[in-house]
């Protein structure tokens, strides 16, 4: 470790209380999906560059998903840091042992909605750009943070919208996500595909003459 990733990592250490409370606040603020309303959450991570005098742009998709972009650096290669916002919905809040939105600190560890997925992820990506900034860390090229709306019901309105709207074009994309603090350099990805079984109709009272297509479709299913 050089002088300047210890100066980095010194700073982020002395602030641990701040990274807490940022997570905590973003955790408060709703943004379960569905709606996927990420505007509090975005308001909170945007109060905080504000306050390290970082620039950011916001973009608003159909009134409430909310996403955030933000750069440091000039030149070069972009690496883009994402991590989303919104959540799934809490289910049924009795099984809670907890305040799904507003419990506190239970010695190390935080429960809440978001807290692991993927609100824990935010927070560590917006506190690392305040932290390089701070530091006067000079970058080999860009680097961007991007809280995200719309993740877990597809990225319709959320990373998908960015990209086809050239809001982003990254070199390298490191997404906060569970892996237990592992890199997973791969993903198990998602196919849809529309499969057609045709039969032939028949009297009920011959169904030998036709095709059914039901049977057709398990057998093709079972394999």
């Amino acid at each position: 470790m050089n002088s300047k990733e210890r100066e980095v990592c010194e700073y982020l250490e002395e602030r641990s209380s701040e990274i807490i409370e940022l997570l905590q606040m973003m955790v408060s603020q709703k943004s379960v999906n569905p709606p996927g309303d990420t505007t509090a959450v975005a308001d909170v991570i945007a109060e905080k560059l504000d306050s390290y005098q970082i620039p950011y742009k916001e973009i608003v998709v159909k009134d409430i998903h909310k996403s955030i972009i933000s750069t440091i650096g000039e030149g070069g290669k972009n690496l883009l840091f994402n991590a989303h916002m919104d959540t799934v919905p809490i289910g049924d809040l009795n099984k809670w042992t907890v305040d799904p939105f507003n419990e506190p600190l239970h010695g190390d560890i935080l429960y809440g909605r978001g807290s692991a997925d993927d609100k824990g992820g935010v927070a560590a990506m917006v506190m690392a750009i305040c932290a390089l900034k701070s530091c006067g860390i000079e970058l080999n090229g860009r680097m961007t943070i991007n809280p995200v709306a719309d993740e877990e019901t597809g990225g319709e309105n959320g990373v998908k919208y960015l990209l086809d709207n050239n809001y982003i074009n990254p070199d390298m994309v490191v997404v906060g996500e569970i892996t237990e603090n592992n890199v997973a350099i791969a993903h198990k990805g998602l196919i849809w595909f529309k499969i057609v079984s045709k039969g032939k109709t028949a009297h009920a009272s011959s169904p030998w003459d036709g095709v059914n297509a039901i049977s057709k479709m398990i057998k093709f299913l079972n394999r």
